[in-house]
């Protein structure tokens, strides 16, 4: 039996991976959800690697963060989940 996976169009790949850049220095913590989302995001690219889950020095200062890291945050994480399930629906139709 043959199986044959469909690849994101590379646009949308690129266009993905532009809006991930958006992540650099935005905070991480590795005890708290400081997004409020629960979601936890890891990207190990070779342009960025950045985890929502991370040790970092500005995490126990963090209070409220500013509303367009949020709103950032939950967009780039929309737009992966929305690519993931793309690729599923057209992967599992062939």
């Amino acid at each position: 039996m043959r199986s044959s996976l469909t690849i994101p169009r590379r646009d949308d790949v690129n266009e993905l991976m532009t809006r991930v850049q958006e992540l650099r220095g935005y905070p991480s913590a590795p005890n708290k959800d400081i997004y409020g989302l629960d979601t936890i995001l890891e990207l190990q690219t070779f342009d960025i690697q950045w985890t929502n889950q991370e040790e970092d020095p500005s995490s126990d200062t963090v209070g409220d963060l500013a509303g367009e890291q949020v709103d950032g945050f939950k967009n780039i994480a929309d737009s992966i989940e929305a690519l993931a399930r793309l690729t599923a629906k057209q992967n599992k139709a062939q």
